[in-house]
């Protein structure tokens, strides 16, 4: 048998972004909760770093039920996960997904940080990335 040590738990809330280490995390049968729960968008199509550079600066970190969004030269913004409403259908690797846009407040703060236009969407199943 053999023995294996987790020696750091590392959570990525926004795909493409920066990871954080977490004490603990949460294991569903999908992955860890809140790992890769977002995903950034381009006329409703993903983006990542090899489209937009800049994504691999962006700090996101859960606060509760609420994600914090850093960027360097930016004032934090603070988001309510849950509240958004309003969605769209993603085609993603012959599946489709229902994605919820986190609005336009976020859409500004994102866009200018990344220095193009964007907007934050939360997946409403794991990315297909997540094993």
């Amino acid at each position: 048998m053999t023995r294996t040590t987790i020696s750091e738990i590392l959570l990525y809330p926004v795909k493409g972004g920066q990871g954080y280490a977490v004490p603990s995390a949460r294991v569903t049968a999908t992955g860890l909760e809140g790992d890769r729960s977002f995903a950034v968008f381009q006329d409703q199509q993903r983006v990542n770093q090899k489209t937009i550079g800049a994504l691999h600066l962006l700090r996101a970190v859960w606060v509760d039920d609420r994600l914090q969004l850093g960027f360097p030269g930016q004032s934090d913004l603070m988001i309510d996960a849950a509240a958004a409403t309003q969605t769209f259908t993603e085609h993603f690797r012959g599946q489709n997904h229902q994605i919820t846009d986190m609005g336009n407040e976020v859409s500004e703060w994102l866009s200018n940080a990344l220095g193009s236009a964007v907007r934050l969407g939360r997946l409403s199943a794991p990315s297909p990335f997540v094993i």
